[in-house]
């Protein structure tokens, strides 16, 4: 359970950082920054899951569950890391800020999707992964109060406290990274579910191709 919060804690985490700031972005990009960077944020998760149910079991299917789930994952987590270590920079015009803030929320939901999924077929009898995939998301905005604090964040305008505060976010998601692949690699029951899955859709092939088999010309 402790990999899958940190895992969803990490998904959050970038856009958390960022959307943190809005009272700076506000004072020095102008008003119209908080709702640009709203929809950056959140209006890739419904696209997104959109996609994620139309292509990610034939994406699974044809290069195996665990391939593709460490893929999907390692591909989100490190956008997310490049952004925040860009942010310090992006940070100082609109346009660049928002197209840093499009790319974290792509990265938030494309985890957002994995983790949800994950949580429901490893172990489908328990609440407990749910819960603590949901629970991470929320917490993320815990880490990124403690790291204000310990950041002396109070200095937020200065460019040294901005790259102070972004960077302690992307360390921290680094941890949440490391603890997704620990969670895709050292599970049991990750591990065996992701054979199970691999099992059924190696049986529907079976059963097409019966199917189409057994049909007359």
């Amino acid at each position: 359970s402790i990999l899958f919060f940190l895992s969803a804690a990490g998904s959050t985490l970038g856009w958390t950082a960022l959307l943190s700031n809005l009272v700076f972005y506000t004072d020095t990009l102008g008003v119209d920054s908080f709702l640009i960077l709203n929809l950056a944020v959140y209006g890739p998760l419904l696209p997104i899951t959109l996609l994620q149910t139309i292509f990610d079991s034939k994406f699974d299917q044809q290069f195996k569950s665990m391939k593709s789930f460490i893929f999907r994952g390692s591909v989100a987590f490190l956008t997310t890391f490049i952004c925040l270590i860009l942010l310090p920079w992006t940070s100082k015009s609109l346009k660049n800020v928002s197209i840093t803030a499009l790319f974290l929320g792509l990265s938030s939901a494309i985890l957002h999707g994995m983790l949800k999924q994950m949580a429901s077929f490893v172990y489908p009898s328990c609440g407990r992964l749910p819960a603590a995939v949901t629970a991470g998301m929320q917490a993320s905005a815990v880490f990124v109060l403690i790291i204000s604090i310990a950041c002396d964040f109070d200095d937020y305008n200065s460019s040294r406290g901005m790259e102070k505060f972004f960077f302690a976010n992307a360390a921290v998601l680094v941890v949440c990274w490391c603890s997704f692949y620990a969670l895709l690699r050292s599970s049991r029951g990750v591990m065996k579910s992701m054979r199970r899955r691999d099992s059924l859709f190696e049986n529907e092939d079976q059963y097409n191709l019966l199917e189409s088999d057994g049909r007359p010309d």
